[in-house]
Formats: C-alpha cells, sequence, structure tokens
C-alpha cells in the first residue's frame, strides 16, 4: 500500500474549480497538473449527507458493475474495461 501524502496546491486548485460549479471536467493542464473526479448531482432536493451518499453509492458501483481482481493487482487489461473512477483512484499516493 502506498504512503499517502497531502497536497495543498492540488486542494488548492480543487477548491478553485469546485467554487466555479462546472458540469464538466476541467482538462489538468488548467489543475496544475492534477486530474479530478468528477460526479455531478443534478438536484437540489436532498441534504449535504444525500448527496454524499449519491456520490459514494456511484462511485463504487463501478466495483460492481466492471470488477475488480481478488488479488487488487492492476494489470494493463484492466485500463480499457468500463468507466475508470475507481481504477484510477487506485494508483493515487497523494490526498
Amino acid at each position: 500500500m502506498y504512503r499517502m501524502k497531502y497536497d495543498c496546491d492540488a486542494e488548492s486548485y480543487a477548491q478553485q474549480i469546485v467554487s466555479t460549479c462546472k458540469k464538466t471536467p476541467t482538462p489538468a493542464y488548467a489543475l496544475g497538473g492534477h486530474k479530478q473526479n468528477l460526479h455531478v448531482l443534478n438536484t437540489v432536493q436532498t441534504t449535504p449527507e444525500g448527496a454524499i451518499q449519491n456520490a459514494m453509492v456511484t462511485w463504487w458501483s463501478e466495483l460492481a458493475k466492471y470488477g475488480f481482481r481478488s488479488n487488487m493487482l492492476f494489470f494493463p487489461s484492466e485500463h480499457d474495461r468500463g468507466a475508470r473512477s475507481v481504477l484510477n483512484w487506485s494508483k493515487v499516493d497523494f490526498l
């Protein structure tokens, strides 16, 4: 398992992008080389907890839908299978 490191620059870029409330991904060059994991909830009829729950269920449903190896090893064949939010997150070593 990777030792995680906190990246204040990544946080700053994330806060700037979130405050614009765009519903489309921002290019990595506009984020200082960082990428984003984007989830849009198109309703205001929810609580903050409901929005968080919706994002988590949507994100984790990729594993149920596309699967992942039981030994958690990443192979090139995983790269082209389904949506890649969870697969990309598995390669992150900073927050």
